[in-house]
Parts: structure tokens; C-alpha cells; sequence
């Protein structure tokens, strides 16, 4: 009679999800790249959240398709975990033996002990190390200072230098009917003539403040030889300078005193 294998691991049977990869070696690879993404989002250092991913899709990957001596690494990996969570201890001792009613001296007393293998100080120890790479700034309860800013310096103020014209010493301004005197009081208007009687054009008239000697007015004479300023002095003693290219006039002065003024003759000497 022909003899027949067995069928073996008849109830081991995994769907393939693609070619030769199962259902379970998918979802252990995808566990790897879920925990390692993880690590990824969590907010650790870079050489700390690196290997953890790495690692993570390492197990991930060995889980899957790597056996170790022929045998799936998720079966070491539960068999260390038993391990851990499951130590074996042995204990002996010796019982007193009753002989004729006489409790018997017991002999010496030896235990055996296979210490308990704790993975959890291990843990807690590279935990500590871990930290310790990763020091926390120390935690320092202030009262918020608040800085008053330097007051801004403002400037000094200073008081302009105006350079003063010498005046020297003048006589008083001689009146003319030759042009209407003007409306308003303290104006001043007149007329420029040369030696010869001839009317000036374009000869500059400044008027001087005497008691300061600070220029108030300064102005031209028109194609006429006639000026006017526009707006009236304040109540004071003035004088006036002519200038003109190759005559020569003498300065005059005039004193306004919030009256009408009568046009004034400048004439070059």
C-alpha cells in the first residue's frame, strides 16, 4: 500500500495579500512605519527622534520577513517578553520528619534561589541617561522688570547769531513831492537818482534796524527808480543803505513812528 505524507500545519494556513507577503506580515510592517511616524511627529531632539525611527521600522521589517534561526522574530520577541514578565524562583527547604513521636533535629537549611530578572530598572536607568543628554533650563520665577526708556534729550534751544552791519554814523533822509506818498502808515517808498539827477534802475535799498543793526528790508528799484516795501515797520529808528554799481551814496535815517511817511530822495553823492 502506497504510503501518503501528512498534510501538516493544516490549520496555519495566511491569506497572501500580495504575491508572497500575508495579511500578518503587512500589518506588522505597517505597525513599524505607524510607530515610527510616531516618532516622528513627536517633538524630540533630531538625534534622538532619528534612531527611534529607524528602529521602529527596523522591528518593523524583522517582524515581517526576517526569521531568526528558523524561527519567526515575533516568536523571540514573545518568548522574551514571557520571560521578563514571568521569572522562575526555587525554593528548598527541610521539613522536620517525626520518629516515634520525637521531633528530629533539622540539619542544616540550604535555599536555592534564582534571583527574579527585573528589566524594568534597566529601563528607568537608560531613561535617566536619556534625560540627562537633554538637560531642562532651570525654571527661574522673575517679576517682570519693566524698563522705563532714557528720557530723550531735547535739544538746547539757540538762539541764531545774526552778524550785525555797521552803521556808521548818518544824517536825516530827505523827503521828495516828485511821487505820492503812500496810504498806510509806517511804509516807506522814495526814489534813486544818480549825481546827475538821473533816475537809478535796479539799485538795492536795505533798511537797517539802528538799534540792532539787523537788516529788516532789503529791495530793488524798478525801470522808474521808484521802491516800496510791502508791509509797514514797526515804530523805530532806521537806516537806509543804497547800493548801485559805480555810484556811491550816503546811508540816511529815518525815524517811523506809526505815522504817514513822505516819499524819500536818494541820491548818489
Amino acid at each position: 500500500m502506497d504510503q501518503h505524507p501528512v498534510p501538516q500545519n493544516i490549520s496555519s494556513y495566511e491569506f497572501r495579500l500580495v504575491g508572497d507577503m500575508t495579511l500578518k506580515q503587512f500589518l506588522q510592517l505597517a505597525g513599524g512605519g505607524f510607530v515610527g511616524l510616531i516618532f516622528y511627529r513627536l517633538p524630540l531632539p533630531l538625534l534622538l527622534k532619528w534612531p527611534l525611527i529607524a528602529i521602529s521600522i527596523f522591528i518593523g521589517i524583522m517582524l515581517a520577513f526576517i526569521p531568526v534561526q528558523g524561527r519567526p522574530f515575533s516568536a523571540w520577541l514573545l518568548a522574551f517578553i514571557r520571560a521578563v514578565y514571568s521569572p522562575t524562583e526555587f525554593f528548598w527547604e527541610q521539613k522536620v520528619i517525626q520518629k516515634d513521636g520525637v521531633d528530629t533535629a533539622p540539619t542544616e537549611t540550604h535555599t536555592l534561589s534564582i534571583p527574579k530578572f527585573n528589566i524594568f530598572p534597566i529601563i528607568e536607568l537608560g531613561i535617566k541617561k536619556i534625560k540627562a543628554l537633554f538637560p531642562k533650563p532651570p525654571i527661574i520665577n522673575t517679576i517682570p522688570v519693566v524698563t522705563v526708556p532714557d528720557p530723550i534729550p531735547q535739544p538746547i534751544p539757540v538762539t541764531p547769531v545774526v552778524e550785525s552791519i555797521p552803521v556808521p554814523e548818518v544824517e536825516a533822509a530827505t523827503h521828495t513831492d516828485l511821487v505820492s506818498s503812500p496810504e498806510t502808515a509806517n511804509i516807506l517808498s522814495g526814489l534813486v537818482y544818480d549825481n546827475e539827477g538821473k533816475i537809478v534802475e535796479g539799485a538795492i535799498v536795505e533798511i537797517i534796524n539802528s538799534e540792532t543793526g539787523i537788516p529788516v528790508r532789503a529791495l530793488r528799484s524798478n525801470k522808474l527808480g521808484q521802491f516800496t516795501i510791502a508791509t509797514p515797520l514797526s515804530s523805530g529808528k532806521y537806516t537806509i543803505l543804497t547800493e548801485k554799481d559805480g555810484l556811491v551814496f550816503n546811508p540816511v535815517s529815518i525815524q517811523v513812528n506809526n505815522s504817514i511817511i513822505k516819499s524819500i530822495l536818494l541820491k548818489a553823492k
